[in-house]
């Protein structure tokens, strides 16, 4: 702007002039860059909360995966557990009673020491 005001070349009228187009040209483009730095941080916010939310869905899924992991584990060291106890309750009643049990009162006693020690948290993890 002082190259136009020191210019003995242009007319006052064509220098205001000038000098409005300049500051209309500047205000566009300053509105111009502000829309964009919007548009820029909307953008930005949105690839933000769709990689959080994508994260989080793992994180869901991985959760998900390790419980169904864990409740089979219970289940299978719950089954081995049994079978041991089975066996041990079997060769106790053998010593014990020195003969073998018949297979519905040797399945009750198994149940029932089964049950005392789900009562007793035997098989908590």
């Amino acid at each position: 702007m002082k190259v136009i005001a020191e210019a003995n070349l242009f007319t006052e009228e064509m220098r205001r002039n000038f000098s409005a187009e300049a500051e209309r040209f500047i205000l566009n483009h300053q509105k111009g860059l502000d829309a964009m730095g919007v548009e820029s941080t909307n953008a930005f916010s949105k690839t933000a909360t769709d990689l959080r939310n994508q994260h989080f869905a793992e994180l869901r899924n991985l959760y998900e995966k390790s419980l169904q992991e864990v409740v089979q584990y219970r289940k299978e060291a719950l089954a081995r557990a049994e079978k041991e106890i089975y066996g041990i309750v079997a060769e106790v009643a053998k010593k014990v009673l020195r003969k073998a049990l018949d297979a519905d009162l040797h399945q009750q006693i198994v149940m029932e020491a089964l049950e005392r020690a789900k009562k007793e948290g035997f098989f908590e993890l």
